[in-house]
């Protein structure tokens, strides 16, 4: 099996625009706790990964080795995200780590990751407030991947998410030899069409791939 053919059950819970952000340590502890279980791979521990900018030096913060555990979490979420040193621009945990899946030449067995809203201009009204994405491979157990559907409808209702979609995937799309349009980009790119989902219905018309949605 190639890295980007490994196929999973995808999540993504938008967050309401007046919901708690999804970074925020409040909201998110409650989140990290609900999701561990999933996180958990016979192949390794699990990795966070988090990117955020100093407001002041515009450098990158620098939060050392992260876990999925609540010493962690703490570290790099914010009681008061408006108010934190520095700018979130997105976070993502690969279970296991990055590192053992490049030695195993094999994607993650669950993926998150959580970014903001894409907002465009900033005089534009926000129809959500955050993405949350979770993908948990296919190979997992019915009853696992059953439970984390009751999870994330769980979560979102908790995020009052105005939608949140379900599809089946593979880690990316094959494209001259190689592949395209991989799991950890899409909280960046390829996610939405063209143009701010802001200002255009939030509905499924608004993303580049085919998704259903999750009854809440």
């Amino acid at each position: 099996m190639a890295f980007h053919t490994k196929m999973y059950d995808v999540y993504l819970v938008l967050s309401g625009a007046a919901a708690a952000c999804p970074w925020s340590t409040s909201a998110w502890l409650p989140i990290a706790d609900a999701l561990a279980a999933y996180t958990l791979s016979a192949r390794g521990k699990p990795a966070v990964r988090c990117v955020q900018i100093d407001k002041n030096t515009r450098k990158s913060a620098k939060f050392g080795r992260l876990g999925w555990n609540a010493e962690s979490h703490r570290k790099w979420t914010h009681d008061e995200p408006d108010a934190a040193p520095w700018f979130f621009i997105g976070s993502e945990a690969w279970g296991p780590s990055w590192n053992q899946c490049e030695k195993d030449n094999e994607a993650p067995d669950c993926y998150v990751s959580v970014s903001p809203p894409n907002a465009g201009r900033q005089d534009t009204a926000l129809q959500f407030g955050g993405k949350l994405l979770v993908a948990l491979t296919a190979d997992a157990p019915d009853e696992q991947r059953a439970d984390l559907r009751a999870s994330i409808i769980a979560i979102a209702r908790e995020l009052d998410s105005p939608l949140t979609v379900y599809q089946r995937r593979p880690w990316g799309k094959a494209s001259y030899g190689g592949f395209t349009g991989a799991m950890n980009d899409l909280s960046v790119t390829g996610l939405f069409k063209q143009g701010s989902p802001h200002d255009r219905p939030l509905d499924l018309a608004t993303f580049n791939e085919a998704w259903s949605p999750v009854q809440l």
